[in-house]
């Protein structure tokens, strides 16, 4: 853009051959002629800077629904393995009383109570350890939501 300036000194007191001038003034102007060139370049690289960031931006998006969907489908891996093991710890629960009903009867042994035992505590166990998994997945779905900071 043009621009106009203006500086002006007053002065109390000069010595030498200005000594009765007691101001002065300057007026500058300037118009930049020949800048179209450069101005044009410079809209032409803040258009390109601008669909750099949308192309990011998009593509920030799409990242961020890809991981939803992703920790999604894995809490959804867990309900499933969920409902698996719950199934085998009852039936490990049942192997185990019918083991030491049979144990009691002298028909099974103290082994096969104890592999029933060892049995049952093992699916246990998955079942906590899927249990910790799956609501560390739904802590994972909070986060990738922007729910939990």
């Amino acid at each position: 853009y043009p621009t106009l300036s203006f500086t002006g000194n007053l002065f109390a007191h000069r010595d030498g051959s200005l000594e009765e001038v007691d101001w002065d003034a300057l007026f500058e102007a300037e118009l930049n002629l020949y800048e179209g060139g450069a101005t044009r370049a410079r809209i032409a690289q803040s258009k390109s800077r601008l669909r750099q960031a949308e192309l990011a931006h998009r593509g920030l998006l799409l990242d961020i629904g890809l991981e939803v969907r992703e920790e999604y489908h894995v809490w959804l891996t867990f309900q499933e393995t969920l409902k698996s093991l719950e199934k085998k710890v009852a039936f490990a629960e049942e192997s185990h009383k019918l083991l030491q009903e049979e144990y009691k009867q002298r028909v099974a042994t103290n082994l096969e109570v104890q592999l029933a035992l060892n049995e049952l505590s093992s699916a246990q166990l998955e079942l906590d350890r899927a249990r910790l998994d799956r609501k560390a997945a739904a802590l994972r779905v909070l986060y990738a939501t922007g729910q939990l900071r």
